[in-house]
């Protein structure tokens, strides 16, 4: 049997990470020749997320990875990887989709999609509680993804603000599957288990068996949250308010928000019912009955703007050991109800008589912010000449087309108070930048240098060239070009120097080129004073850039055309003509004597001397009078 804990002191304990000790990893490093990390995004108890690119498919991503201090823990990384496999096994709108999981090296990573925006809990943060009808389209969209894990087989198991991501396009994701579980895989009495306190159902507080109900609980926690701006259930630490859970009754939402309708208040209590046989059975249940109540309930759309009252918890997933459930049970209970009620009582009165002219025409009102995204500045002002905010525009560079807006701060369909700033954000053009030298440097010099310089690698060839192998030749903007920030540089890399092969053999040149990666092209011969016969005069490339399987042309010496002019004078007309004809001499015969003759007459001068140096083709006349 399980050991059990005697005190309350050893009911709890936390293993939240408090510190990050993991080094981020820097800009601009590819994991498995796929995933470029291009920016630190945030950092959880566990693992640390980066927005990265996706090279292969081209798209923007989110990369989990393992910090260094879980790398070694063969139970985290069995965790890890039954995140990846769980949430693969689904695929829905209203959840986060794992695309990838993968290791390179030292680093464990999932490859996520990215969502850009803010999580419920942002959205509470600022704003504290949000009115009936939109707090039930939210958590409509939350039970839709749950209701998709629940068919699948999965709980989720952290349903919590932080959790749920309210996306820039106004898709609203369930994310963090690290405790989700098969429904088949049940807690066991008396062993660890981890959670949000603060979203944490009974069951699991026994040790009891946690189904898709457990999840329910959660998001009645959750709604209850949206509705009041605080939590159900609180204390002075996770001991109180895990006891709470177990002790307390859960509150109707409108005890601390009067215009929150009933048939709200009973679909909260009965998602967060003590007892799950009490509760909806699935998440696709209680989206059936909230479809029922959102079009039923009247309320004025308005979001209100109160103090959060929640009390200071920081909402981080904790490791808590299996309770002693009769010490927490038998806890006496403090007589609270009157003064809760008293508290509720003028609290509600005072909401009511100021909250009509607060929120409706006085310094409370919210004004939604429109999206002016693409709209030129006159257009962007004709949109918000009406709305009682302040409008400050700032230039800044961007892809997008001069003069237009980029995005605004804060985004498209947040609220603002009146006479409250919204900052608009007016396209410069980008920013031009010239691109830094980069001769001689090697592809990671290179790439450290334009990542500084805010450029991207473009695509990488290789040639020979003089420059030594390896290192950078040529590139884009080379010239000096003023380029935009962010472009991409294309990079020619060299394959150093081509073989010399001039002043050897035509078999050993062909034996060195090919060796080289290089072919043979056209084979000429010429004469060379320099270079012996049979041996190689010059090398031509066919190309301006020659690539390896480039081609080449050569040139072979066929020896010197220098020859010696003979003693011709005293000789027959036929035998000096044979004999210069020999030597590849053009000769003309100047003379009256008959041909019959010239094996008998003899040459008289020559216009060459004997011992003369001549060029083959050159041309001798010899002469007989």
């Amino acid at each position: 049997m399980a050991h059990q804990p005697t005190s309350l002191e050893t009911l709890f304990w936390r293993a939240t990470i408090e510190l990050m000790t993991s080094e981020t990893l820097p800009t601009g490093t590819v994991l498995s020749e796929r995933y470029r990390i291009d920016a630190f995004l945030a950092e959880g108890g566990m693992a640390l997320v980066y927005r990265a690119h996706d090279l292969r498919l081209e798209r923007d991503v989110a990369i989990k990875i393992v910090k260094d201090e879980f790398a070694n823990s063969g139970d985290y990384l069995t965790a890890f990887l039954n995140e990846a496999k769980l949430a693969a096994r689904v695929n829905h709108p209203n959840l986060v989709n794992v695309f990838d999981q993968g290791v390179d090296g030292d680093f464990d990573y999932l490859v996520m999609e990215l969502v850009e925006g803010k999580t419920l809990r942002d959205i509470l943060g600022k704003f504290g509680q949000i009115e009936s009808g939109r707090a039930l389209d939210v958590v409509a969209s939350v039970l839709a993804g749950l209701s998709a894990l629940h068919r699948a087989g999965i709980i989720h198991r952290d349903v919590k603000p932080e959790n749920i991501i309210l996306a820039n396009d106004g898709r609203i994701k369930v994310t963090d599957f690290g405790l989700a579980k098969p429904t088949s895989s049940t807690q066991v009495a008396g062993s660890p288990l981890l959670g949000t306190v603060a979203y944490i159902s009974p069951e699991a507080l026994r040790g009891s068996i946690v189904d898709s109900r457990s999840d329910v609980y959660a998001v009645g926690i959750v709604l209850y949250e949206l509705l009041t701006g605080q939590q159900p259930f609180t204390g002075e630490d996770s001991k109180a308010v895990a006891r709470a859970h177990l002790q307390e009754t859960m509150p109707a939402p409108s005890s601390s928000n009067p215009r929150v309708p009933t048939v709200v208040d009973d679909l909260v209590l009965k998602a967060a019912a003590k007892e799950p046989s009490n509760r909806f059975e699935s998440a696709g249940a209680m989206l059936i009955e909230l479809k029922v109540v959102a079009g039923g309930s009247q309320t004025d759309n308005q979001t209100r703007v109160i103090q959060n009252q929640t009390e200071a918890f920081d909402n981080k997933t904790e490791l808590i050991s299996a309770p002693d459930i009769n010490e927490l049970e038998d806890q006496p209970k403090p007589n609270r109800r009157f003064v809760i009620w008293l508290s509720a009582t003028i609290a509600a009165v005072l909401i009511g008589l100021g909250a009509g002219l607060w929120f409706g025409v006085g310094p409370g009102a919210l004004i939604t912010v429109p999206d002016l995204v693409h709209l030129t500045a006159a257009e962007a002002t004709s949109a918000t000449e009406l709305l009682p905010i302040k409008i400050v525009t700032v230039d800044e560079n961007s892809d997008a087309p001069i003069g237009t807006v980029t995005h605004t701060d804060p985004v498209a369909g947040s609220y603002l108070l009146r006479d409250a700033t919204l900052k608009v954000y007016l396209s410069i053009g980008p920013k031009m930048n010239t691109v830094p030298d980069l001769h001689g440097k090697n592809l990671i010099e290179a790439t450290a240098v334009l990542r500084q310089a805010n450029f991207w690698i473009g695509k990488t060839s290789e040639a020979f060239n003089d420059s030594p192998l390896g290192t950078v030749y040529d590139y884009t903007g080379s010239d000096g070009t003023v380029l935009a920030d962010g472009s991409t540089i294309d990079l020619k890399i060299s394959l150093g120097p081509i073989p010399v092969v001039k002043g050897i053999s035509l078999e050993l040149a062909r034996a060195t080129l090919t060796a080289a990666g290089l072919n043979v092209g056209k084979v000429l011969y010429a004469y060379s004073d320099s270079v012996a016969k049979g041996q190689v005069i010059s090398l031509v490339p066919v190309s301006a850039e020659v690539v390896k399987g480039g081609a080449v042309d050569l040139t072979v010496s066929k020896g010197t055309d220098k020859v010696i002019m003979p003693k011709v004078v005293g000789e027959t007309i036929s035998a000096s003509k044979f004999a210069l004809e020999q030597l590849g001499l053009k000769v003309i015969v100047d003379t009256n004597q008959l041909t019959s003759r010239w094996g008998i007459a003899k040459v008289k001068s020559a216009s060459a001397a004997a011992g003369a140096t001549l060029r083959i083709g050159d041309s001798v006349t010899i002469v007989s009078h």
